[in-house]
């Protein structure tokens, strides 16, 4: 069990088709960075910044992934599937 709650534990989803949705924001560019966030009550975690560029060259507001050490390490191999299974869809 996480000290920071499982419901969502970073699940993969595959490929639900070719994204229509005029609700996205688009981005061509990624910053990520490391950080450290005080979590009230739990103490400092792991923390992942994503900057999504615009595609006019500026950002969108950081978007900070919060997680305790068990859910981050499960994080690279969660892109990886995303990755590669949008690789496969496009080809």
């Amino acid at each position: 069990m996480t000290d920071l709650g499982n419901s969502m534990d970073l699940p993969f989803e595959p490929s639900s088709g070719i994204l229509h949705d005029e609700h996205v924001h688009y981005s061509g560019g990624l910053v990520v960075m490391a950080a450290t966030i005080d979590v009230p009550e739990v103490g400092l975690k792991p923390a992942v910044v994503f900057r999504f560029a615009t595609p006019e060259g500026g950002f969108y507001p950081p978007v900070v992934l919060v997680a305790d050490d068990a859910q981050l390490a499960k994080l690279r191999p969660l892109i990886h599937q995303a990755i590669a299974a949008a690789r496969k869809a496009a080809s």
